[in-house]
């Protein structure tokens, strides 16, 4: 973590040329920033985010090989390689070059023995002690308006508890009352549940006696509903019709329902269009009986009439 905050000050420190260029296609993901905005955002701001994401190494690896050229111009240079050959001989001729580059040069190569220098050159760009004295008196001060905060906090956190203990007194007299008039209802319902037993007990007998007599009675209904029959068409088609007997219901009040009514349902196909018959005819199934006219109608009655007097007889 100490390494990416020197690495961090330096950052906040670069040219901008270099530091627009290394910030390029980062594609690291922060909590809170969108993706694509890294580059966009003050650096003030996202480098510290930067330095304390767990991404942080990837970010490094981004950033140096966005400068890639440019590391390797200043790598070229001759008073360079001197410091990189031999650091403690070179420790001060790098005072003529871009700090900033050279340290992320330097911090590139990962080599221990540019430690010294690295930390020379971070100092010389950032002023590091007076940072680091700076930062310990925000911090001081930080800590303080803290604990006055957390002051206040513990006031308000013993007025909390305070008016929390009395209402959990004043719900513990609540509690005992609800759990008296639980019990009374608790004594109730069971009274009640031995009413509703008793009388479940009478239903299951009474029905016992009155199921046969029912079932024979609906019996009854469906052997004299099982021949009914019904003409269906327009106004105009039923008047013809000579049966009086033989119910006759308009198309527009035909329905589901009148499937458990009747048995058979002939339809006169005049003035109904061929939609409507393939919508009757799929709902009736083998019940429905199609009829071009009141004569095939009368004819189909009469036959029907006929053949349950040979079965009577």
């Amino acid at each position: 973590m100490e390494k990416n905050r020197d690495v961090g000050k330096i950052l906040l420190k670069i040219n901008s040329q270099y530091y627009e260029k290394g910030m390029k296609n980062i594609s690291i993901q922060l909590k809170g920033v969108r993706k694509g905005k890294i580059a966009e955002m003050d650096r003030k701001v996202i480098i510290p985010q930067i330095i304390r994401s767990k991404e942080y190494n990837i970010f490094e690896k981004q950033f140096l090989k966005n400068i890639d050229d440019e590391i390797k111009n200043i790598a070229k240079q001759d008073k360079v390689q001197e410091i990189v050959n031999n650091p403690k001989a070179n420790f001060y001729t790098y005072e003529d070059f871009d700090k900033e580059l050279l340290y992320l040069y330097l911090f590139s190569l990962n080599d221990e023995k540019y430690d010294d220098i690295l930390q020379e050159l971070l100092e010389l760009v950032c002023n590091e002690k007076e940072v680091e004295r700076d930062t310990k008196e925000k911090e001081i001060q930080r800590l303080k308006d803290k604990c006055e905060d957390y002051e206040k906090e513990i006031e308000q956190l013993k007025t909390i508890s305070r008016q929390r203990k009395e209402k959990i007194k004043e719900l513990e007299i609540k509690s005992n009352i609800l759990t008296e008039e639980f019990d009374k209802l608790k004594l109730e319902n069971e009274d009640l549940k031995r009413q509703v037993e008793e009388k479940e007990k009478r239903i299951e007998e009474y029905e016992s006696k009155i199921k046969p007599v029912v079932e024979e009675e609906i019996e009854k209904e469906k052997e004299i509903e099982k021949n009914k029959v019904v003409v269906i068409g327009k106004e105009t088609s039923l008047t013809a019709i000579q049966e009086e007997n033989i119910d006759k219901i308009l198309l527009e009040e035909f329905s589901e329902e009148l499937l458990h009514v009747y048995d058979k349902f002939l339809i006169v196909k005049k003035n109904i269009s061929i939609g409507n018959l393939r919508k009757i005819k799929k709902m009736l199934g083998d019940r429905g009986i199609l009829c071009e006219n009141d004569e095939e109608v009368n004819k189909y009655i009469i036959s029907m009439e006929a053949k349950y007097e040979n079965r009577s007889n």
